[in-house]
């Protein structure tokens, strides 16, 4: 019985083995450097640059929701968060893949002088440093 069982686990382990190395196993990374923002704001655009409007935009500090809004016809969103620190921006659209984005909060101010742009890109789960970084430009200028 007990040569049995072991070819039984010999088989499985092999077969799991061919399996593994068959078939590609791919993964979403995000890689890139966090942007340090002084203001948690920005805009919501689409890959040919358009403002998106309605996107759901939610702010997390590690498990817990600090703050939401969804955007309107310009796209724009705009947080009132003043405690320094790391930050999760999680944006969700009907038609775009999902995403959510590390930022570091530092000496925060009540102006949006350097807003952030976040590209969404149609589809399910995106994630890259060059669809989320610093505009250098406030809120309302394209």
């Amino acid at each position: 019985m007990n040569a049995i069982i072991r070819r039984v686990v010999r088989f499985n382990v092999a077969a799991t083995f061919v399996a593994l190395t068959v078939v590609p196993i791919t993964a979403d990374v995000c890689v890139y450097k966090p942007p340090k923002v002084q203001r948690i704001c920005g805009v919501i655009v689409d890959p040919q640059g358009a403002a998106v409007p309605g996107v759901q935009v939610t702010i997390f500090r590690g498990a817990d929701v600090i703050a939401a809004s969804t955007t309107a016809d310009a796209g724009e969103f705009n947080f009132e968060v003043m405690e320094p620190g790391k930050y999760d921006l999680d944006v969700t659209a009907r038609g775009f893949k999902p995403a959510r984005y590390h930022l570091t909060l530092l000496n925060p101010t009540k102006s949006c002088s350097n807003a952030l742009r976040v590209e969404m890109e149609a589809g399910s789960v995106h994630c890259a440093g060059d669809t989320f970084r610093e505009t250098k430009k406030p809120l309302g200028r394209k």
